[in-house]
């Protein structure tokens, strides 16, 4: 934080200080004058000491800059025909050489960050490069330094034997953070709360003891990395804090100078699928180009998959357990962790190559670390790879609120569950259920019956009775039973096309809504 002479007056507000402002502007202090009879003007930048009389001596106007003064006479503001500056008036009994070694390391905290400023900004001119960047800010601050974007991929990192903690040293050996660590990162409630700017704040994580001082790395607005500090050789301080916001102000330019982030080895297909996910590639030979360049060995065939990972636990080591086993369930397959999710790319040669077998291996992965997925439709065109995305995250959501024990659900399944969510704001979605569905409803309530349930399985079974009274673990002569009375109650036609898809119209915005 900057020294000025508000700031003054908070760090001496134990003297019963006052503050008589009277410039809008607000100045840096960079050094400590005492008053003297020679000084006939004074510099906006320094913070001249003093007595009340040492001005009262001098001149009828109150001069321009930045004074603390101890109030040997009475600072009488009406004596004075005009007044300019900042003046920090302290009671008559303050011993000002005490008041002197007070301000003294606050200026002194200044001039070394100028100093660090000055160093920090040399590098930037010498066009060195972000690496060395990073190296120099370690050196300043005495502690270990890394720069990651934001799909989290290791872009710089200061000398590794300075690190601690081991997890930090395997995200640096792989060049990227695992998606069990970006899992655990997003849980933490300080960095969930903390602003897109490049303002620093201090995160503590159950995996490890220290303290981490973060900032993010603004462009244009937009968040385009971290920079991660690691309290390992010194504590943090108020320096520690004001020169890494400066730092992330550096290392913008440095990216916007240099283009890094769509230059560096191994972000290839991050950055392509991230385009792809923000709409930014729309015309078709662009697209191919940009497939080449990646080098992504892609087949005819895409599916979109959306994992939410709210209830993964990782282990403290955060090993590439979820991409592995992602990697294990599909042989051609790109993930990135992208607004909360991760979101994978997967292609095949054969139209119906996602087959039973996938499916199974994919659902004991799901199992294993208490995950849910979504699956978007087949597709062949990759410009409309985000639409998919928003769809299958659409998917997703409906899945966990209504059909959280299932874990895969696939869009084909969910069509008409999204034109209901589509709609859910507008209408009131009970007014297009059938009378008889919630006249059935009603009935088993009032006389503790089970028909309306019935009703639904015997037409999910297809109008199977054997395997609808399966299905509820009745015996058929009960399940011919129920059947002939529901016919009753609802006096309405099952061989009827019409009917049925009324009837299942209506259980299906009954489970949408969660009515019982």
């Amino acid at each position: 934080m900057p020294l000025t002479i508000k700031r003054l007056c908070e760090e001496l507000s134990y003297y019963n200080c006052c503050l008589f402002s009277y410039s809008e502007k607000t100045t840096e202090l960079k050094d400590l004058h005492f008053i003297t009879e020679k000084h006939t003007s004074f510099q906006q930048d320094i913070l001249y000491l003093g007595k009340v009389s040492n001005l009262t001596k001098k001149q009828a106007v109150l001069p321009m800059g930045n004074f603390l003064l101890i109030e040997d006479v009475p600072f009488a503001q009406g004596v004075f025909s005009e007044k300019q500056g900042n003046y920090l008036v302290l009671p008559s009994d303050t011993d000002l050489l005490e008041v002197f070694n007070g301000i003294k390391p606050l200026i002194a905290e200044e001039l070394q960050f100028m100093k660090n400023a000055t160093n920090l900004l040399h590098t930037l001119i010498q066009g060195r490069g972000i690496k060395y960047i990073v190296k120099r800010a370690a050196e300043i601050l005495n502690n270990p330094v890394i720069l990651l974007d934001t799909s989290y991929r290791i872009l710089a990192y200061s000398r590794a034997e300075k690190i601690q903690e081991e997890f930090w040293h395997a995200n640096i050996e792989r060049g990227y953070c695992s998606f069990e660590f970006i899992s655990a990162v997003k849980k933490i409630s300080t960095l969930k709360k903390a602003p897109d700017t490049s303002d620093p704040f201090i995160v503590t994580c159950y995996a490890s003891p220290n303290q981490k001082l973060i900032s993010k790395v603004v462009l244009d607005c937009k968040v385009v990395g971290y920079i991660v500090v690691l309290e390992s050789q010194q504590d943090f301080n108020q320096e520690s804090t004001n020169f890494l916001s400066l730092l992330s102000n550096v290392i913008a330019q440095e990216i916007k100078n240099s283009k890094v982030l769509n230059n560096i080895t191994g972000l290839m297909h991050e950055n392509f699928l991230m385009d792809l996910l923000d709409d930014k590639i729309s015309d078709a030979s662009i697209l191919l180009e940009r497939i080449k360049n990646t080098g992504m060995p892609l087949n005819k065939f895409f599916y979109v998959l959306v994992l939410n990972v709210s209830n993964y636990r990782p282990s403290s080591n955060y090993r590439d357990a979820l991409k592995n086993g992602l990697g294990g369930v599909f042989t051609n397959i790109y993930s990135i962790f992208y607004k909360d999710h991760i979101v994978s790319l997967i292609s095949f040669k054969e139209e119906r190559a996602f087959d039973e077998k996938i499916k199974s291996k994919l659902m004991t992965f799901i199992k294993s670390h208490d995950l849910t997925v979504g699956v978007s439709q087949r597709f062949i065109d990759l410009l409309t790879l985000s639409n998919h995305y928003k769809h299958t995250l659409k998917v997703l959501n409906l899945g966990d609120q209504l059909r959280s024990e299932d874990r895969i659900f696939h869009c084909d399944d969910f069509h008409f569950y999204t034109l209901l969510s589509s709609i859910l704001k507008k209408e009131n979605l009970l007014d297009y259920c059938h009378p008889a569905v919630l006249n059935l409803q009603n009935f088993d309530k009032k006389n503790d019956t089970n028909y309306s349930q019935t009703l639904y399985y015997y037409l999910l079974n297809n109008q199977n009775v054997n395997e609808t009274a399966k299905s509820l673990f009745v015996h058929r002569n009960t399940m011919t039973y129920r059947l002939k009375k529901i016919k009753e109650l609802i006096q309405l036609n099952l061989d009827d096309s019409e009917t049925i898809f009324l009837i299942t119209m209506s259980y299906k915005i009954i489970e949408f809504l969660g009515v019982n």
